[in-house]
């Protein structure tokens, strides 16, 4: 009669256990898109690369998105959440820019670029 209820209690363990992994650990899907502008002459800018902080700290570019010839970006990744969606800090960079780190929330309209 032990070994049963026993077996009961690890199976309803395991059930709850993975439960909690569905409700906290899902993937998030995150998204920004927007143009970059030379902050003096407001003209768009092509070619700015775009990664996510951790990648360019650690030296790698995964997930890198380039500006097109109107300035234009859409960047996505997805990242992993125990409590819900870390920050998505983007990085802008350029030859003769400024390097730009911006906290993104969900979207971005405009990054202006500095020399």
């Amino acid at each position: 009669m032990q070994r049963t209820d026993t077996a009961k209690t690890k199976r309803l363990m395991r059930i709850f256990a993975g439960l909690l992994f569905l409700m906290f650990g899902c993937d998030c899907h995150r998204h920004a898109e927007g143009i970059v502008v030379d902050d003096d002459t407001k003209r768009p800018i092509a070619g700015v690369q775009i990664v996510n902080n951790s990648d360019f700290e650690r030296g790698q570019a995964q997930n890198l998105f380039v500006t097109d010839s109107a300035g234009q970006f859409s960047y996505s990744d997805i990242s992993g959440g125990i409590f819900g969606c870390p920050d998505l800090v983007l990085v802008f960079t350029k030859s003769d820019y400024l390097v730009q780190r911006i906290n993104v929330s969900n979207s971005i309209d405009t990054v202006f670029f500095s020399k």
